[in-house]
């Protein structure tokens, strides 16, 4: 079964020095994502972050962002995508319904979520895992694993979480580079 992780650890293989991620001035290549998401993934693991965890991300947009992402995945969790910019009252519902084990956020964000438990700064998660194997790892997903929760608008007065399995996130990846061709 393919997955996310595995999806870009093939293309890391192949095209290791190609350009995976560039925002303004700062680039990654595919071999770094993949070494540095198993990085965070070993990091995550050694937290006690099992297959299966639900894990809340709530971070500003960045390449940080993006393979801490796949770190989650890699480490057999889900990721739940919190905007910070939403109202408290919606963060707390969606955290708290999706049954959050641990808040993934950063430090500018620490006073909006002092009142979560379990948090990763992900300043911190970033710094420590360079003491990790950057090696690949086999993940424990499978195809029903689920990938991440998406949160809809809540027309109905709250919002209602999908949760998006690895088959079907991979299916839609393996589609768009068909067609349009991305």
């Amino acid at each position: 079964m393919l997955s996310i992780d595995k999806l870009i650890d093939n293309h890391a293989f192949l095209n290791p020095y190609k350009i995976a991620i560039k925002h303004n001035d700062r680039t990654f290549t595919y071999q770094q994502v993949s070494e540095i998401s198993t990085q965070l993934a070993r990091f995550f693991k050694d937290k006690n972050i099992n297959a299966g965890a639900i894990m809340g991300m709530a971070v500003d947009r960045s390449p940080e962002m993006v393979i801490t992402l796949l770190a989650i995945v890699k480490a057999g969790a889900a990721y739940l995508p919190i905007d910070n910019k939403f109202p408290v009252d919606r963060i707390n519902y969606m955290l708290n319904d999706s049954a959050v084990e641990v808040l993934v956020t950063s430090k500018n964000h620490r006073d909006q979520y002092r009142h979560h438990d379990n948090i990763i700064f992900i300043e911190d998660a970033w710094a420590e895992c360079t003491k990790y194997d950057n090696r690949s790892f086999e993940a424990e997903i499978d195809e029903e694993s689920i990938a991440y929760i998406l949160y809809t608008s809540g027309s109905t007065g709250n919002p209602k979480g999908v949760a998006v399995k690895h088959a079907g996130l991979a299916n839609l990846l393996l589609s768009v580079q068909k067609a349009p061709g991305m």
